[in-house]
């Protein structure tokens, strides 16, 4: 996010795996209620997933937007940095030299962890597990057996 991020492109945004805002993006929100609408691209169904409900009815029901260091305080990106654009290119960079199966089973997982009892979770987690396993990326990556040159921190 560089710049103004409000309406659909903050919902476009909120479709996203992970959001980087720029330093000094000074608005991200969902205005659309203040002129007699409401979010209508994903934004009532993505925000609450994301930052709550009760956040999400203040932000939406009153139109508030918020600074992109406001953004990353409350959850809704992941990081402001001077430059989003090159950070999103070294974040891409770095999932590219990962698994897509791998990547694929994690974020379909991850997704519906909430949305289903934790032992449905679990087996298909193991099932999963089992299945990219036999997957040549996963072979070649345990037959590497290196770790990463350097283990990266929240």
């Amino acid at each position: 996010m560089n710049g103004l991020c409000m309406g659909g492109g903050f919902e476009l945004s909120l479709a996203c795996d992970l959001r980087i805002a720029g330093s000094s993006v000074t608005a991200i929100g969902l205005p659309e209620t203040r002129i007699g609408i409401f979010p209508g691209g994903g934004g009532t169904q993505r925000l609450p997933r994301i930052v709550g409900e009760a956040r999400a009815l203040e932000m939406i029901l009153r139109g508030l937007t918020v600074t992109g260091q406001r953004a990353h305080e409350i959850g809704i990106v992941h990081e402001v940095v001077a430059d989003p654009l090159a950070r999103s290119l070294e974040i891409g960079a770095e999932l590219l030299g990962r698994s897509a199966e791998g990547l694929a089973f994690a974020k379909r997982l991850t997704r519906s962890a909430l949305d289903r009892p934790l032992a449905e979770g679990l087996a298909d987690e193991r099932k999963s597990f089992s299945t990219v396993m036999r997957t040549a990326s996963a072979r070649e990556g345990l037959r590497a057996g290196r770790p990463p040159a350097e283990i990266q921190k929240l």
